[in-house]
């Protein structure tokens, strides 16, 4: 359930829960700072046929709207879609691939992008490579996070620094876990969020790697303290609001009698003009 706040703080966009052959892109609108109300799914190509999945969503501000979409994948390595949501009539009326030299194009089963989120005035495209062995299950056995800058003609290439600028999201913990879900704050990314499978009994953190300026590496990324009891809870995939001030996230409650079967979206706030800039 992936959400995604719209650079103009009016929307949340999230897909349907990544289960069955029927995973499809939702959204709402904030009525207040702390209140989404839901609409509906997304409208016009934003969603293939079934069976299908269309998730991830992210968005620039100029309303293009980029998401992970399986409608033709794998005979089109390329699986991630990109249209301009028109909030007038809240669909997407035209789907086209993001075309790019960053997929892993393989004849051996499953390199494909699970994740990536566009910054704000769409310039750069964090993603994440994973591979699932063969038959695919639920969860990949490598992932990691890279950059793509766009090019003159409109397609996208791996930036030609991307393995230097993330080599600390991608060792934290341990090399070999999964990482995936990541959130940049502002034009140049200098707060990176993202999510990291860890071997606790929570499974998955959320961390927060920052950076002073967009030629930088990031520095060493930390570990977010979550503000509520997260014995049975696994955070993942974080969103902010263009301030910074707000984060939602989707979480699975592991704590219920038939297992980790409910998934929700949970918000945490910041008062960023003290010090610790703790979340609450």
């Amino acid at each position: 359930m992936e959400p995604f706040i719209s650079r103009d703080n009016k929307w949340v966009f999230w897909n349907s829960r990544n289960v069955g052959n029927n995973v499809s892109l939702n959204y709402g609108s904030f009525v207040s700072s702390t209140y989404v109300i839901y609409i509906n799914e997304i409208q016009g190509q934003a969603n293939g046929p079934v069976p299908h999945l269309d998730a991830v969503p992210a968005m620039d501000s100029k309303y293009n709207l980029y998401w992970v979409s399986t409608r033709d994948y794998p005979q089109n390595a390329q699986n991630l879609q990109t249209g301009v949501f028109d909030p007038q009539t809240q669909s997407v009326p035209v789907a086209s691939h993001v075309e790019g030299d960053f997929y892993i194009k393989s004849s051996n089963c499953c390199w494909i992008v699970m994740d990536q989120e566009i910054n704000i005035d769409g310039s750069l495209l964090f993603y994440v490579n994973a591979y699932f062995p063969y038959p695919p299950g639920a969860i990949p056995s490598f992932s990691n996070i890279s950059l793509a800058i766009k090019n003159a003609d409109g397609t996208w290439s791996q930036h030609p620094r991307a393995v230097e600028i993330l080599a600390s999201v991608n060792s934290v913990v341990s090399p070999t876990m999964l990482r995936y879900g990541p959130s940049s704050l502002g034009t140049d990314a200098l707060e990176f969020y993202f999510t990291v499978r860890v071997n606790e009994t929570v499974t998955s953190a959320l961390f927060v790697a920052k950076r002073n300026s967009i030629d930088d590496v990031f520095g060493e990324p930390e570990r977010i303290a979550m503000p509520y009891d997260y014995t049975y809870i696994e955070p993942e995939a974080p969103t902010l609001s263009v301030d910074g001030s707000l984060m939602m996230f989707s979480r699975l409650d592991c704590q219920g009698k038939y297992g980790c079967i409910n998934v929700n979206i949970y918000s945490m706030y910041r008062n960023l003009s003290t010090s610790t800039q703790k979340w609450t």
